[in-house]
């Protein structure tokens, strides 16, 4: 009987240290694994191998005691989730090396601050989503790309410095985060659908003179929000996008808009059944028309609109719309009265 349980403590214990040498394997070579286990208890730090290039999906996922990491300069490549939910992380230094990090990488992650490496080309989605604690973040000059949600609900992300290098982001790339004033880059084109909804201290947006299209419920809830000057440049703006900006009252569009949403500005009602137009001076050019939105059949100006009309050479026709006028259908501003300038043309 005792040789038995001697065997069998013998077999367990060899079957153990087969295991922990696997695991230390799996940490020390090309690509690094399940290794929350390998964290220095005392520290919370891990300090990965030189020798690694790839640290896999879920490498760290859920570890809670991992505190910070470094990286040795032959790191290239993040997984998906890699730190996911490592919610003591506050630290981490990141090679130049590394040209890729995947989605849901950091996100969830008690990071403070980031220095995103030289090579990075794309920011994938989700990244650094709800990272909560995050104010500082430095993005080299080659990252082209901002994907969804890339930076949702960083409610302590106040400014951020975006590179010219920067031709698209995505939706919801910063929503529900904590800016306070934003200026896009030159390059950009469009502003994606809901890409700051629910920034509520947003105040001040920069834009550049080759953005073209503003999307669906881009700046919605952004409720710090004033004044807008829109560039020439800007051809479209969509639905919802500047709704429930209530502090919004001037709004200046530029020469080469041709239409808008009667939704496009304004706020809801208590019980969401009508769009309240809240503008109290808009400048439009000559031959703008504005069309009424999708499943609200009407909108009401809260306030007396001044409708400022203006050609080439600046504005040159100033109206003053009746508060409480019902816009329904497509409606088309006229030189006449108020009653003619928006009106059914259906």
């Amino acid at each position: 009987m005792f040789k038995i349980c001697s065997l069998s403590f013998f077999y367990l214990l060899f079957i153990s240290l087969n295991l922990l040498n696997y695991t230390y394997a799996a940490c020390d070579s090309g690509e690094i694994s399940n290794c929350c286990d390998l964290v220095d208890p005392n520290t919370g730090h891990f300090e990965v191998n030189p020798n690694v290039t790839d640290i896999s999906i879920d490498a760290f996922r859920d570890c809670s005691k991992l505190i910070s990491i470094t990286m040795g300069n032959n790191v290239q490549s993040i997984g998906d989730h890699a730190f996911y939910n490592c919610s003591s992380l506050t630290n981490i230094i990141l090679s130049d090396s590394i040209y890729s990090i995947g989605k849901y990488a950091f996100a969830r992650t008690g990071l403070k601050s980031i220095k995103l490496p030289n090579n990075l080309t794309t920011i994938s989605d989700d990244t650094f989503y709800f990272c909560r604690y995050l104010k500082n973040v430095i993005i080299g000059n080659n990252v082209k790309y901002i994907g969804y949600s890339a930076f949702d609900s960083c409610v302590g992300l106040t400014n951020i410095i975006l590179p010219n290098s920067i031709n698209y982001i995505d939706r919801y790339a910063f929503s529900k985060s904590g800016l306070v004033s934003i200026k896009l880059p030159n390059d950009l084109t469009t502003i994606s659908d809901n890409t700051f909804n629910g920034c509520l201290n947003l105040k001040n947006v920069t834009m550049g003179n080759k953005i073209l299209s503003i999307g669906r419920g881009a700046f919605y809830n952004c409720k710090a929000l004033t004044n807008i000057n829109l560039p020439d440049s800007i051809t479209y703006i969509a639905q919802y996008a500047f709704v429930e900006t209530k502090n919004v009252t001037n709004v200046f569009i530029g020469n080469n808009i041709t239409s808008l949403f009667s939704n496009s500005f304004g706020k809801y009602n208590t019980d969401y059944s009508q769009l309240m137009i809240t503008l109290k001076t808009i400048s439009v050019n000559d031959n703008i028309i504005i069309t009424s939105g999708d499943y609200y059949n009407n909108a009401i100006l809260e306030n007396n609109l001044i409708v400022a009309k203006r050609s080439n050479t600046g504005l040159i026709t100033m109206y003053n719309c009746t508060k409480g006028y019902n816009i329904s259908a497509a409606i088309q501003f006229t030189k006449q009265n108020c009653l003619e300038i928006i009106k059914d043309i259906n």
